[in-house]
């Protein structure tokens, strides 16, 4: 029995200033479906991450070293197979507010 999971999701992670985010792991969770576990993924040498598992919907991938800057992304719904989201550049860090 399926569950519509068809989907092979790959991205490449980098900072604001272009240097890949290595060797990181992190998650995506579903916002369409909050009760789904989440799907645990991390980054190769070259910022690259790859995530099975996945179907058409919402999404927010969060590294575990940083979970103040989350990516939200969507998967069409016509998406099957290999779905390659190409560069990704993490949000640049919140700067402390100072009285």
């Amino acid at each position: 029995i399926g569950n519509g999971a068809t989907v092979f999701l790959t991205a490449t992670l980098s900072t604001p200033d272009g240097t890949p985010v290595a060797l990181s792991a992190g998650q995506i969770l579903s916002v369409d479906d909050p009760t789904r576990a989440p799907i645990i993924t991390f980054t190769n040498r070259v910022g690259r991450l790859a995530a099975e598992g996945l179907r058409p919907g919402r999404y927010i991938f969060t590294l575990y070293s940083a979970p103040d800057q989350p990516l939200e992304f969507t998967i069409p719904a016509e998406a099957f197979g290999e779905l390659d989201l190409g560069a990704w550049m993490m949000p640049r860090e919140r700067e402390e507010k100072r009285p």
